[in-house]
């Protein structure tokens, strides 16, 4: 939707999903003020190497440049992947997300920003700590060391499909559920 005018050749446009930038070794995916429901692919193949996809659920990205739909965006393999989805009721799906195997991109982090927003985990076992109110960390019962991914303003937290572990801490909460 174009809104406003063209002073001095500005253009304005809103509702426009989602803007991916890179930064150093960083990843950047910033959603809208509607409902943004991404989901993460990661995947390994010995040919291609290693790939990292974008999904949104009934939405597609248009790709300008070549002037087509896309029902997912490739992201570029990076240390850190930071997720800020803005102030709709949001989702982000981890499920296909596979810490066992992702070499490069080490970190998730996860702003759900205002509103209801919802956190799916890996279809791994799972711990999930939560640390203070809507926000912690959660890491594959596998991996040793650092969590894989920390989230904050995320109001539902839903497992996987493997045995998921929550740990609530102190006066830590989530405000909206829990599903194991």
């Amino acid at each position: 939707m174009l809104a406003g005018g063209t002073s001095r050749g500005a253009i304005t446009f809103t509702g426009i999903e989602p803007l991916v930038s890179v930064d150093g070794n960083t990843t950047m995916i910033s959603g809208s003020s509607q409902a943004d429901n991404f989901f993460i692919d990661y995947s390994f193949d010995a040919t291609t190497s290693e790939s990292l996809t974008l999904a949104s659920v009934g939405n597609n990205f248009y790709d300008a440049a070549n002037n087509v739909f896309m029902p997912s965006l490739p992201l570029p393999v990076s240390e850190n992947l930071h997720v800020s989805l803005g102030s709709g009721y949001d989702s982000l799906d981890l499920t296909f997300f596979d810490t066992s195997v992702n070499s490069k991109s080490s970190r998730v982090v996860y702003d759900g920003g205002l509103g209801v927003d919802r956190l799916k985990g890996f279809n791994q076992e799972t711990i999930w700590n939560v640390t203070n109110v809507d926000a912690g960390n959660l890491s594959s019962s596998s991996e040793l060391g650092q969590p894989s991914v920390l989230f904050e303003n995320v109001e539902s937290l839903q497992g996987g499909e493997e045995n998921d572990t929550f740990r609530i801490y102190g006066e830590a909460d989530i405000t909206s559920e829990i599903i194991g």
